[in-house]
C-alpha cells in the first residue's frame, strides 16, 4: 500500500461532515480494503489492481493509480462507494488513455449523441483541448445534461469532461408537489433504503437529512431528488453511516401496494429516465408482475424501460411487448459494421476485440472481455446502435483480456434478450 495519503497528493481532504459514528462502529479496514479490491476486480478485472492503489482508514478510501480511460477511474470509484463499510471515496486515480486527436474525440462525441434522444444535442458545443472536453449550450431538463455528459465520457482518447451544460429553467411547482414526488422516488428505487432518509422542501430548494448506508446511496439518493421543479438539493446533513442498516441492501421483496401504485411508481421512474426521453411507453401491473407495451426507438430504449420497471420495489417480473422500429432498407452487414464502428470510438478499447454477427436484425455479441463493465458497456453501446431488434449475449467475462474473439459455437445459451 502507498504511504498515506499517496506521493504526490498534498491537499486531500480525509474527513467529512458526512460521516456519522465513531470509527470503532464500522467494518474493519482490512475487510473493507478486500471488499474495494474484489469490487474493483468485478468491474474492470484483475489487471486493473496492477495500476491502482487501495488504502483505508477508518472507511474513508483512497483510490491512487492510474487508468486509460474515464470510463474506468468512474467505475473504479463507484465500485469502491457500493461496498459496505465505506464512508467516503477519496478519488486521486490519473487517466492516461491513448493518444487520440482532439478533432476525432469531437466528431466521435458528436456520432455518439446521434443515437440520444435529444433534440438540442446538434445545437451544444463540443470543444476539445488535450483529450479534456467541455460541453456548451442548453438543454430542457437535467436528465438530458446527465445522458449527454455520460456518452462524452465513454468516447475514446477523452482524460475528463468539463459540463457546462445549462439546463433551461424548471417550471415553477408548489413545494408540496415537489416533496410527495422526491418522497415517492426515493421510497420505490431499488436498492436504496430511504427509510433513514427525511426530505424537507422550500421555494423549490429540496434538503435531505438523515442516514445512508453506502456512499453510493448518497449519490443516489441526490440524483433520485432531482425531480421537476427541482432549483437546489442540500444534502449536507445527509449521513453515511454503515451501521445503521442491516448488512444486506434492501430486499426487492414484494410492497405492500397496490398494482395501481406500482405501475404509477414505474411510469415516474421511466419519466425520469434520460434513455426514455419523450417516448411511450405503457405499464400495466398485475400481481407485481409489470407488462410494458408501446413503441420506442432502439432497443437500448426497450432495455431502459425494463431496467426502471425492475428497479422498482414489488415488481417482480417483466412481460415486454414493447416494438422497436425495423431496420428498414439496411441490411445485416452495415448494421454489424455500424456496431463495430460504435465499439471502435468507445473508450473501453477491449470492446474491438468483441465478435459482432447479426441475423434479420437480431445481434449475436460473442467472445471474452475483462470485467463487467466492458461487458455491460458492449451490451449497452450495441443496443443503442438503430436498427438493433434484440441481443443474443454471448459474451464471457474473463480474468485477463484475451485476443480477437473466434466465431461461436453453434449452440447459443439462451434466447435474445430485449
Amino acid at each position: 500500500m502507498p504511504p498515506w495519503p499517496a506521493p504526490g497528493v498534498q491537499h486531500t481532504e480525509m474527513s467529512s461532515n458526512r460521516f456519522a459514528g465513531t470509527p470503532a462502529a464500522h467494518w474493519p479496514d482490512e475487510a473493507v480494503t478486500r471488499g474495494v479490491r474484489a469490487a474493483i476486480t468485478d468491474q474492470l478485472g484483475t489487471q486493473a489492481l496492477a495500476t491502482l492503489s487501495i488504502d483505508v482508514r477508518h472507511g474513508v478510501t483512497l483510490l491512487a493509480g492510474t487508468t486509460s480511460t474515464l470510463l474506468a477511474k468512474q467505475a473504479a470509484a463507484e465500485a469502491a462507494k457500493s461496498v459496505r463499510g465505506v464512508r467516503s471515496v477519496v478519488d486521486e486515480v490519473e487517466v492516461r488513455p491513448a493518444t487520440s486527436p482532439d478533432p476525432t474525440i469531437a466528431d466521435d462525441v458528436r456520432r455518439t449523441w446521434a443515437d440520444l434522444p435529444c433534440a438540442e444535442a446538434d445545437r451544444l458545443k463540443v470543444d476539445v483541448h488535450n483529450g479534456i472536453v467541455a460541453l456548451r449550450g442548453v438543454v430542457d431538463s437535467p436528465q438530458q445534461e446527465r445522458s449527454l455528459a455520460r456518452a462524452a465520457t465513454g468516447v475514446r482518447g477523452v482524460v475528463a469532461v468539463h459540463d457546462e451544460i445549462l439546463v433551461r429553467p424548471p417550471p415553477t411547482r408548489p413545494d408540496a408537489e415537489i416533496l410527495q414526488d422526491v418522497r415517492s422516488r426515493l421510497h420505490w428505487a431499488l436498492p436504496l433504503d430511504a427509510s433513514a432518509i427525511a426530505v424537507q422542501v422550500s421555494g423549490g430548494k429540496v434538503t435531505l437529512n438523515g442516514r445512508v448506508a453506502t456512499p453510493a446511496d448518497y449519490d443516489r439518493a441526490e440524483y433520485l431528488a432531482q425531480v421537476t421543479g427541482v432549483r437546489s438539493i442540500d444534502a449536507s446533513k445527509l449521513m453515511v453511516d454503515p451501521g445503521a442498516f442491516p448488512s444486506e441492501p434492501r430486499a426487492p421483496g414484494a410492497a405492500l401496494a397496490s398494482d395501481d401504485a406500482l405501475a404509477q411508481a414505474v411510469r415516474d421512474a421511466m419519466f425520469y429516465d434520460p434513455r426514455l426521453d419523450s417516448y411511450d411507453v405503457t405499464v400495466s401491473v398485475d400481481h407485481g408482475i409489470a407488462t410494458l407495451s408501446g413503441h420506442v426507438p432502439s432497443l437500448l430504449a426497450a432495455r431502459a424501460a425494463r431496467e426502471d420497471a425492475l428497479g422498482t420495489v414489488g415488481i417482480t417480473k417483466t412481460v415486454d411487448r414493447i416494438s422497436i422500429p425495423a431496420p428498414g432498407v439496411a441490411s445485416d452487414a452495415l448494421l454489424a459494421r455500424r456496431i463495430r464502428d460504435a465499439f471502435a470510438r468507445d473508450a473501453l478499447g477491449g470492446l474491438t476485440n468483441v465478435g459482432v454477427k447479426v441475423n434479420r436484425g437480431v445481434v449475436q455479441l460473442f467472445g471474452p472481455v475483462a470485467g463487467q463493465l466492458a461487458h455491460t458497456r458492449a451490451l449497452e453501446v450495441a443496443a443503442s446502435v438503430q436498427g438493433v431488434q434484440a441481443l443474443r449475449d454471448d459474451i464471457t467475462v474473463a480474468e485477463e483480456q484475451a485476443g480477437p474473439s473466434t466465431e461461436p459455437k453453434r449452440q447459443s445459451r439462451g434466447s435474445p434478450r430485449r
